[in-house]
């Protein structure tokens, strides 16, 4: 009997802190849901096309070492992120190189999206 009350207090206090956990994201309800919750939901893993494909986040240059952060992932020239390769890093820009051998360059604040303006620049 008592080890039935420790497991119902055991499971209490199991479903108390799940649902404390999960009760900030569930505070309004009248939120649109994210992209990636839609994803989520859906069971799918492609991309939208007005998700962005590379967004430059930081640039750390030093004498020797170039890195770039796109996406979240740290690259250093010569290799890819994405399909595309990395070719240069230099203040608050990387330029790349696509799948299709076309340049891209991310600006730091700047998205782009699966169809890149290939300008080059």
């Amino acid at each position: 009997m008592a080890g039935n009350l420790i497991m119902k207090g055991f499971r209490l206090s199991v479903l108390t802190t799940a649902l404390l956990v999960t009760l900030p994201a569930l505070a309004d309800p009248t939120r649109p849901p994210s992209p990636a919750e839609i994803r989520a939901w859906l069971g799918t893993e492609t991309r939208t096309p007005a998700e962005p494909r590379w967004q430059l986040q930081s640039v750390m240059l030093a004498d020797e070492r170039r890195i770039a952060v796109i996406n979240g992932q740290r690259v250093r020239i010569g290799e890819s992120i994405d399909q595309a390769r990395v070719i240069d890093i230099s203040p608050g820009q990387v330029k790349l190189e696509d799948s299709d051998g076309q340049p891209v360059t991310l600006k730091i604040g700047t998205r782009f999206t699966a169809q890149p303006d290939r300008s080059g620049d």
